[in-house]
């Protein structure tokens, strides 16, 4: 997964990279640092990159030079120590060319090695340590950390207290409806949908991956299994994998929503409409030409979520990979397509016709 500090950035098919969360918000509210905080606590992998071509307005990331535009440093652990958020990175770039090679540039701000606070707060020190760190980390402070990068790659580590549902599916002639929509002939109601259900409160996270559409192996492979892991995901395997591909890259994005269907009833019926109860959209990932999106989700018991797996223009065929897992069981059902038809009737209010009235 990858969360990005700056708003606005579009992806090479002009579609948002981060849709439905606000960097500058979130990092205002302190909401970020709590995002961050609790993957780094959990135990899964962070890492803080800057990309030029994300730059925004007023950027100055004294780390950023042509020579270092793709590394990633990892986020070793993120600590509050008296009002002050703080955050321990390592540089493994301790040379760029081999041995003959620079340096990496590191931080040389407020906690840096050579920075005056270590003798001028003799408390925060203490509690980190007493001195810089000698294993080719350092500190910086959390607002400098997101002016310094605009990028943070995660990597979701499994837990074995954690339960996994995965179930692979496929968009293909009759069930490729594009992204969720409410302009007219919009075909969303035609894509996969998967009912999710829940015996008590919990917070899951869901994934979408898409598949290569000469991966037969994916295709074929229907079947629903459980394993340990602490994720909810849509994934599709690696553009490495087909090769009828010329390039390794994803041309096509995809996301999922996920729709509060309300109370259970005894067997899943497909989502046709969103008209209906305040808040039956409960959730979103976000929508990137990437081999795998995800989001956490929190799920409550007696209620049935309908997740719909979608790329953003209809009509694109591929199989896709969704995985959900949570700390405690969680029931995943393939929604069966139903007799559904769709008939397009065309019509015109008309004051000569008398067909004009209003509403009731």
């Amino acid at each position: 997964d990858k969360i990005y500090l700056r708003d606005g950035l579009l992806g090479a098919d002009q579609t948002e990279k981060q849709q439905f969360v606000s960097a500058a918000e979130e990092v205002a509210s302190g909401a970020m640092w709590r995002r961050l905080k609790g993957l780094r606590d959990g135990g899964h992998l962070l890492g803080a990159s800057y990309r030029s071509k994300y730059a925004a307005a007023g950027d100055q990331p004294v780390m950023s030079s042509d020579r270092v535009d793709h590394l990633v440093y990892p986020i070793v652990e993120m600590r509050e120590v008296d009002n002050l958020q703080l955050v321990r990175l390592a540089n493994p770039w301790s040379k760029l060319e081999g041995d003959k090679g620079p340096a990496a540039p590191e931080w040389s701000g407020p906690w840096a090695a050579a920075s005056g606070e270590w003798a001028a707060s003799p408390n925060v020190a203490a509690q980190l340590g007493g001195k810089p760190p000698a294993d080719g980390s350092f500190w910086m402070p959390f607002d400098s950390l997101v002016r310094t990068f605009n990028k943070v790659h995660i990597c979701r580590l499994p837990v074995v207290t954690h339960t996994e549902r995965r179930v692979a599916g496929e968009w293909a002639k009759a069930t490729a409806g594009g992204m969720l929509s409410s302009w007219p002939g919009s075909q969303w109601r035609t894509n996969p949908q998967y009912r999710i259900t829940v015996g008590q409160k919990t917070t899951a996270l869901l994934s979408l991956s898409q598949v290569s559409d000469s991966a037969q192996f994916w295709r074929n492979s229907a079947q629903l299994f459980e394993h340990s892991s602490p994720l909810l995901s849509l994934a599709q395997p690696d553009a490495q994998m087909d090769a009828n591909e010329g390039k390794d890259e994803y041309q096509h994005a995809i996301g999922f929503f996920v729709l509060d269907g309300g109370a259970p009833t005894a067997a899943p019926r497909k989502k046709l409409s969103l008209q209906g109860r305040e808040g039956e959209l409960a959730a979103a990932s976000r929508l990137a030409c990437t081999r795998q999106v995800c989001r956490e989700v929190e799920l409550l018991p007696n209620v049935a979520y309908y997740v719909l797996p979608c790329t953003v223009d209809p009509h694109v065929y591929m199989s896709h990979i969704l995985t959900v897992a949570s700390p405690a069981p969680a029931t995943v059902e393939p929604v069966p397509p139903g007799a559904w038809t769709e008939t397009p009737l065309r019509g015109a209010w008309s004051i000569a016709a008398g067909t004009a009235g209003g509403c009731p």
